[in-house]
């Protein structure tokens, strides 16, 4: 999933253009306030587990936190997959 900072007729016209295999939500930045408290983090990557825990979160670029953002998605789609 995707969270866009953008609102809802503009993220329409963008997707009409670029398709995406995953869901893309609306105005952000209320997302990112309430739910992570975060403040304009853009971008921001944050994995959540099955469970609803963070396991990662990075505001930023992955530039030097990839390695680490793999690792961490692939134990949680791993621990997903063997609680099913």
């Amino acid at each position: 999933m995707s969270i866009a900072n953008e609102d809802s007729s503009t993220l329409i016209k963008f997707l009409e253009s670029k398709k995406f295999d995953f869901e893309v939500v609306p105005n952000g930045s209320e997302i990112l306030l309430r739910t992570f408290k975060l403040f304009s983090a853009w971008p921001t990557t944050v994995i959540v587990d099955a469970e609803g825990k963070i396991r990662f979160l990075q505001r930023g670029g992955l530039d030097d936190e990839t390695i680490t953002f793999i690792n961490v998605l692939e134990q949680t789609i791993i621990e997903a997959t063997h609680k099913k």
